[in-house]
C-alpha cells in the first residue's frame, strides 16, 4: 500500500481491486535452521537482523500493546544508541558484501515498519534483493534514522543489490525478523533467494508494471 502511494486507505486498496489489474511482485524465499532439518519462510517485505535484538522482536505481544505503534521509533533509537555490533558476514550474489553489522534490512519493498523508507530504490518485480547495513557511530546511525521515513537516508546506507544474500551468523542462535514476525535461526547460516515476480497482486492503474 505505501510503495503504491495509497497510504493506509482501504477505498483506494478496494478501488485498486475493483480496477482488476494485474501485476506480479517478487518473494523472497528464506532459509534457516540446522542442515540436516532447515527451515523456511516466505517474505514480500523485509527480513531484518539486528545485533541488538530489541529490532529483531519488535512485534512481540508485550511490546504491541505497550507501545502501540511507537514502538518502531522507540526500539530502533533504544537499538541504535546501544551502539552494539555483531560479526555477522554479509554475501550478496556470493560476494562479501561487508562484515559486521548494527542494523541490517533486506528489503524486496522500498518501506517497512510504519513507512520508512528504506530502499527507496527497491522495485516490487525487478528480481532484486534490496540491502542495506546501518553501520557508523551511535551520532551517524540516529542521523540515517531521522532520515529514513524520507528515503534521504539511502545515501548514507551500506548497500546493494542481489538475488542471493547469505548472513554468517556469529552464533547457532539467535533471532531475526520476517515480515514483522520474529524468528528463532538455530544455525549459523540464513538465505536468502529472491523469486522474480512469483506473485499474483492487482496494482494501481498508474503503476509501470503490469502483467504482460
Amino acid at each position: 500500500m505505501t510503495d503504491f502511494k495509497l497510504g493506509q486507505n482501504p477505498v483506494a486498496a478496494v478501488e485498486c481491486i475493483a480496477q482488476g489489474h494485474l501485476g506480479r511482485i517478487d518473494v523472497t524465499k528464506v532459509v534457516y535452521g540446522p542442515v540436516e532439518a532447515a527451515h523456511h519462510k516466505w517474505s514480500i517485505n523485509v527480513v531484518g537482523y539486528c545485533a541488538d535484538h530489541c529490532l529483531s522482536a519488535i512485534n512481540i505481544d508485550s511490546w504491541r500493546g505497550l507501545l502501540g505503534t511507537a514502538r518502531y521509533d522507540f526500539c530502533a533509537v533504544w537499538g541504535l544508541l546501544k551502539g552494539r555490533s555483531s560479526d555477522v558476514k554479509m554475501y550478496c550474489d556470493n560476494t562479501l558484501f561487508g562484515e559486521g553489522v548494527s542494523a541490517l534490512f533486506v528489503n524486496t519493498t522500498q518501506h517497512f515498519g510504519k513507512g520508512m523508507r528504506a530502499a527507496p530504490h527497491a522495485r516490487l518485480d525487478d528480481g532484486k534483493l534490496d540491502v542495506g547495513n546501518i553501520v557508523g557511530t551511535r551520532g551517524q546511525m540516529i542521523r540515517m534514522f531521522t532520515l529514513i521515513k524520507t528515503g534521504q537516508a539511502a545515501s548514507l546506507i551500506q548497500s546493494c543489490q542481489a538475488a542471493t544474500v547469505e548472513l554468517q551468523m556469529p552464533t547457532h542462535q539467535g533471532v531475526f525478523n520476517v515480515d514483522g514476525e520474529p524468528t528463532m535461526h538455530h544455525h549459523e547460516v540464513i538465505s536468502m533467494t529472491v523469486h522474480e515476480r512469483a506473485l499474483p497482486l492487482y496494482v494501481p492503474t498508474q503503476e509501470m508494471f503490469l502483467a504482460s
